[in-house]
């Protein structure tokens, strides 16, 4: 039986691939390892890369699902951190105090 894979980014999301994705320190894409329907697969494809090179930051995601992630401490790779910490920071906002009658 021949597996379904793929190379393109788009039809591996239109499709609901499995995908095993090297990730840069700035989070962003760097390069898509493996794209394809087997979750076994993707899970070899995974931990041969991670074994090779144990610092480099890896994910298996299907659409925007992560199911693993390699380094386990490392922060979430996602397109909007520098955006989300920075809302996380204002957010919630302070409670409001009550001004006592003058």
């Amino acid at each position: 039986m021949q597996e379904d894979t793929t190379t393109d980014p788009v039809v591996a999301d239109l499709n609901n691939y499995y995908k095993v994705e090297l990730w840069t320190r700035d989070h962003f894409i760097e390069s898509m390892l493996f794209a394809g329907r087997s979750l076994d697969t993707a899970r070899e494809v995974f931990v041969e890369y991670a074994m090779c090179w144990p610092a480099a930051r890896l994910t298996i995601r299907q659409r925007m699902r992560v199911l693993a992630r390699s380094p386990k401490s490392d922060v979430p790779p996602d397109f909007y951190s520098a955006v989300n910490a920075a809302a996380r920071s204002c957010w919630p906002p302070p409670p409001r105090t009550r001004r006592a009658p003058e």
